[in-house]
């Protein structure tokens, strides 16, 4: 009766919030995810699952636009739940949620959450890559973490990085472009490479604009000035550069 009711609620308010904003997605997601475990316990597992992936599918588009707003720990915790929901046979749904997962911990620094989600991505690679370049999702953010933790494999990551950002650019992914050159200059820099880390750095930027990811855009320019700073610029250039990303961020993001 529970798993019935949620049901016919979460039903009730996708009919009447056709355009809802992301506080109702996740409420709506919620009643799909109680009547899914209920259904879970009772052993209705193709019910369960159905109902898993209408929340999963909820509570994705949450956390996107969390992550968009950089409330990262509400998107981290709403991806976490969409994971739990979603069967395990449904690689192509939980590589979207995968990627999103890494992006919330790893910028937040959260390494063991980070490293298990990226594992899992690698995984669903190794069994025939369903949504495409999710191998180079998968490099980006196992490079990502070599530069939190593994200092000894920066010059291997930084090749790997390297090859994604070229697999996203012939593909015309710019928000992936964006993330293989922004974790390549983060690698760059902890080689003490400034100059190049500066260089993709503007490369990363290039691409995020090109294709509007706004949120992108922010952390890549809340990168520059540290580049600007600690890299061989005079002290006029990396003043003048520091001064830029202020104004540029306040007209982007207030």
């Amino acid at each position: 009766t529970r798993a019935e009711w949620h049901e016919r609620v979460g039903d009730w308010l996708e009919q009447a919030l056709p355009e809802r904003p992301r506080e109702q997605q996740a409420a709506i997601a919620h009643h799909f995810e109680q009547s899914s475990r209920y259904l879970g316990e009772l052993g209705s597992a193709a019910a369960a699952a159905d109902l898993g992936r209408r929340a999963a599918e909820l509570f994705c588009s949450a956390a996107t636009e969390a992550m968009h707003r950089d409330d990262v720990s509400l998107a981290a915790d709403l991806a976490a739940r969409a994971l739990a929901v979603v069967p395990d046979a449904d690689t192509a749904i939980r590589a979207d949620l995968l990627i999103l997962k890494c992006e919330c911990a790893l910028a937040s620094g959260e390494v063991a959450a980070a490293s298990a989600a990226t594992a899992e991505l690698t995984a669903i690679v190794g069994h025939g890559d369903p949504v495409g370049h999710l191998d180079a999702w998968a490099q980006c953010y196992a490079a990502q973490l070599v530069g939190l933790i593994d200092p000894d494999g920066l010059v291997t990551a930084v090749a790997a990085v390297t090859e994604a950002a070229q697999v996203f650019a012939a593909a015309g992914d710019g928000s992936g472009e964006a993330k293989a050159h922004q974790v390549r200059a983060g690698l760059l820099a902890r080689l003490g490479r400034v100059a190049e880390a500066e260089a993709s750095l503007d490369e990363a930027l290039s691409a995020a604009r090109s294709v509007d990811d706004r949120s992108r855009v922010t952390a890549i320019l809340g990168a520059v000035p540290v580049a600007a700073l600690v890299g061989p610029s005079s002290v006029s250039r990396a003043g003048g550069r520091c001064l830029d990303v202020v104004r540029l961020l306040r007209i982007t993001s207030a």
